[in-house]
């Protein structure tokens, strides 16, 4: 309960520790409606029999693999340099662009 009270004293106290609880939990709704509407496409589109589940599940691991590999390069590669260009607050008001 402790680290509880000092988290949000530390979110209250610091503008820039509430944005970036804003940004991550914006970026999170976004990311869960739009992970939801891909599923009711997918069902559509596939159908929920089993041979149709069984080729989304496969379209899925792709797409997932996909995402992570360009998520990671992004992140081993080209973060340094975005926070150096753009600086830490400009970075973190991009933040949600670059992450979709």
């Amino acid at each position: 309960i402790i680290i509880l009270v000092d988290g949000l004293d530390l979110v209250l106290r610091h503008s820039y520790v509430f944005n970036l609880l804003m940004i991550s939990t914006l970026y999170e709704i976004v990311l869960t409606v739009l992970d939801f509407e891909m599923k009711i496409v997918g069902r559509a589109r596939y159908g929920a029999d089993g041979r149709g589940a069984e080729e989304f599940a496969r379209l899925m691991g792709q797409f997932g693999i996909l995402v992570n590999s360009v998520s990671f390069l992004f992140s081993l590669v080209l973060f340094s340099y975005v926070v150096r260009s753009l600086g830490v607050r400009s970075t973190l008001l991009v933040f949600p662009v670059l992450c979709l």
